[in-house]
């Protein structure tokens, strides 16, 4: 029994490390569009997300969720990036991917690189029930203004308070477990870094400047 064990033990971790839970994590895709403009640099094309959505006013790249029809996780933001800005993107143009970013909400996010086929911004038809606004700004922008960074706590929250009593509604009931007194209130030593880059249509932050970032390091345009 105990050598039969062994065995089976041995051959199920003949296999490539996964991440554990990671289908749980909702997953989104963003596309990374460049394009030249008149200046004659490459640009990354944004948009201002309409007010009526999640994060409305935000400014964020185009994306969203990767569907169970999609092929790939880059098939998915291309699907996006068409029913936001109404432009199909061709596969040959995406040159690459950037490292998977995995976010402390529960998100992981696959970003593509490549050239948007579309340079006049007045020919997009965005899709206004997601875009308020598509602009530009050229990459020596965030080269020669580098952004802003704020490390804020990531705490795990055993209960939460009821707003009409104050009671405390536990997720974990660490009192009752005789778990030690340090995990009866919220705990954690971990943080996460938050980028904004100041720019004049408003802050860029969070998810889209670390996106901006690695692709800065990637690219060797900045070394840190």
């Amino acid at each position: 029994m105990i050598e039969n064990l062994s065995e089976k033990i041995r051959v199920s971790l003949e296999h490539t490390p996964g991440i554990d839970g990671i289908e749980q994590w909702f997953h989104a895709a963003v596309f990374l569009p460049l394009l030249t403009q008149g200046d004659g640099e490459w640009h990354l094309l944004f948009e201002k997300r309409a007010a009526t959505i999640r994060q409305g006013g935000e400014i964020c790249f185009p994306g969203g969720e990767v569907d169970a029809k999609d092929a790939s996780p880059c098939s998915g933001a291309l699907r996006e990036t068409f029913e936001e800005l109404g432009v199909m993107v061709p596969s040959e143009n995406v040159w690459g991917q950037l490292d998977t970013l995995l976010i402390a909400s529960g998100t992981r996010i696959s970003a593509f690189v490549g050239e948007f086929p579309v340079t006049e911004l007045a020919g997009l038809t965005p899709q206004p029930a997601e875009v308020a606004e598509v602009f530009t700004l050229p990459l020596t922008y965030f080269i020669e203004n580098p952004p802003q960074r704020y490390l804020c706590p990531i705490l795990i929250h055993p209960y939460q308070e009821k707003s009409n009593t104050l009671q405390k509604e536990w997720f974990l009931p660490a009192e009752t477990l005789f778990l030690p007194a340090r995990y009866h209130e919220p705990w954690g030593n971990a943080f996460e870094e938050i980028y904004v880059f100041e720019t004049k249509y408003g802050p860029i932050w969070g998810l889209t400047a670390k996106l901006i970032l690695q692709l800065l390091k990637k690219t060797q345009l900045i070394t840190k």
